[in-house]
């Protein structure tokens, strides 16, 4: 009786190398995510809001709490946190020393972006200067300069 071999082959040469580039091909992007992801986590861009607003976070001298009189620039009121935060980040990364504050109006909170403070020549040259410097900007179009008593 002939004997036969069992003929078990393994992938051919061909295939073996494409699922082993697919493989590394995964593996690869698998590795860049994971790279991303630490590397976004410890800041390593630096575009967390929490390192640009730090500083500033707890400078507010037109509050109540405050005796500071004085003058500012008034860039935005609105009622959504978000963009507040949003427009004060953009002017404080300009350099500009930038802020919120929080007040109601009809029993809705309001967050008011202002730069300052401020001499009452300081706000005047600021407010021109960001309307010249942000022409399209619909915040700085309808900026104005605010005194505080004290």
């Amino acid at each position: 009786m002939p004997s036969y071999k069992n003929n078990i082959s393994s992938l051919p040469k061909q295939n073996g190398i494409a699922i082993k580039t697919i493989l590394i091909f995964l593996v690869g992007i698998v590795l860049l995510g994971l790279g991303y992801n630490y590397l976004k986590k410890n800041n390593f861009f630096g575009l967390s809001t929490n390192t640009i607003t730090s500083p500033i976070q707890g400078m507010n001298p037109f509050t109540e709490k405050d005796d500071f009189s004085g003058f500012g620039v008034q860039v935005v009121a609105t009622t959504s946190l978000t963009e507040a935060k949003k427009v004060m980040n953009k002017f404080a990364l300009d350099g500009y020393s930038s802020f919120i504050v929080q007040t109601t109006q009809r029993g809705n909170p309001l967050y008011l972006v202002r730069l300052g403070p401020y001499t009452r020549a300081e706000a005047i040259a600021v407010n021109d200067k960001i309307k010249r410097r942000y022409k399209r900007s619909p915040y700085v179009r309808k900026s104005f300069v605010i005194f505080r008593e004290g």
